[in-house]
């Protein structure tokens, strides 16, 4: 199965956002938001089971961070299709390498990366998500000013 073929992953997580930089940079296109995964670059992490999914995706985090685009990354949790109470979900946002579990629904992360493109302190930023309904809700320019620098 092509999942599970390491090349596969590889010419998907990091020499895909590798082309697609290429491709924003020969347009013009100067702002970039790549949603990667909690714990991206991890070595020991049962994902990487299927094909070092991390280690390829960090390697696309790091053509990003290389490129001259103004980039945002954004790691969310596990991802979900939870729709019921939506609105009592808050996401938790930590700066990189904070996390290392957690779930967040689809929808919390396209809400994420709306709210980056409108964060310009996002911008070279490595934004780690996950959710929970006992979190206090909060914004990402808020977080963003208590993250370490």
């Amino acid at each position: 199965m092509e999942f599970f073929d390491r090349r596969f992953r590889a010419k998907e997580d990091a020499f895909g956002v590798n082309s697609q930089i290429k491709s924003c940079n020969r347009i013009g296109l100067k702002r970039i938001i790549l949603v990667s995964s909690l714990c991206a670059g991890k070595i020991i992490h049962p994902l990487n089971l299927f094909g070092l999914i991390l280690i390829w995706k960090k390697l696309g985090e790091d053509f990003l961070q290389r490129s001259e685009l103004d980039w945002t990354i954004i790691r969310p949790g596990g991802l979900n299709e939870k729709e019921s109470e939506l609105d009592k979900e808050n996401i938790i946002y930590s700066s990189q390498n904070t996390q290392e579990e957690g779930y967040i629904p689809r929808r919390l992360v396209a809400r994420c990366c709306i709210e980056a493109l409108k964060t310009k302190t996002s911008i070279g930023r490595i934004i780690e998500i996950t959710s929970s309904s006992d979190q206090p809700k909060t914004n990402l320019k808020s977080a963003l000013e208590k993250f370490a620098i």
